[in-house]
C-alpha cells in the first residue's frame, strides 16, 4: 500500500505542469458552474420581486398638515395601478433605520432631531409590469392634488415645474 502512495507522489513531482493544468481546469469548471448558479438565483429573486409588484416611495414635505396627508392618501389610493398604500411616519422610519443599522448605532447618538420625512409606501399591482404604466403613474404622482403654498399660478393641481412640489415620487 505504501508503495502505491510513494509511486503517486513521485508521479505528481515528475509531472508538475500536467498536475497544475488539471487543478486549474477543475477550479475554473467549479467557478463557472458556481457563477451560473449564483446568477440564476439572483435573477429568480428579481423576477419574483417584480411579480409581487413594484414599490414606490413618496416622500412628503414637512409642512403638510394631517388633513393634507389624509387628502394625499385618498388621492394616491384613487390612482390606477395602486394595490396597497402605507403611511410611514418619520418616527417609524427612524426606528426602521435604527434597526437596519444596529451595528452603527453610534451614528444616532448625537442626533438632535429626526431628519427623515413622512412618506407613503406605494405597492403597484403586478399587472403594471410595463415601464410605460409605471411612468404614467409617476407623472400623475408628480402633480400635487393639493395647491402648493406660494403658488404663483391659478391652477388647482400644480405641476412640479411651476411651483414647489408637495410630494415627490422617487
Amino acid at each position: 500500500m505504501t508503495l502505491f502512495f510513494k509511486r503517486a507522489i513521485d508521479d505528481i513531482l515528475k509531472n508538475q505542469f500536467l498536475n497544475l493544468v488539471t487543478i486549474i481546469t477543475i477550479s475554473l469548471s467549479i467557478l463557472i458552474v458556481s457563477a451560473f448558479f449564483l446568477f440564476f438565483i439572483n435573477t429568480s429573486e428579481i423576477i419574483h420581486s417584480w411579480q409581487k409588484g413594484l414599490r414606490i416611495m413618496a416622500y412628503l414635505q414637512p409642512e403638510l398638515s394631517d388633513t393634507d396627508v389624509r387628502q394625499l392618501e385618498s388621492a394616491i389610493q384613487a390612482l390606477d395601478g395602486v394595490q396597497e398604500l402605507r403611511f410611514i411616519s418619520k418616527a417609524e422610519a427612524l426606528d426602521q433605520l435604527k434597526s437596519q443599522m444596529e451595528r452603527q448605532s453610534s451614528l444616532f447618538e448625537n442626533l438632535m432631531e429626526n431628519p427623515l420625512p413622512d412618506s407613503f409606501e406605494i405597492r403597484m399591482v403586478a399587472a403594471s409590469d410595463s415601464w410605460q404604466t409605471i411612468e404614467a403613474l409617476a407623472s400623475r404622482g408628480r402633480k400635487s392634488p393639493l395647491p402648493a403654498t406660494g403658488c404663483t399660478t391659478a391652477c388647482s393641481s400644480c405641476a412640479v415645474s411651476r411651483c414647489p412640489s408637495r410630494w415627490a415620487i422617487w
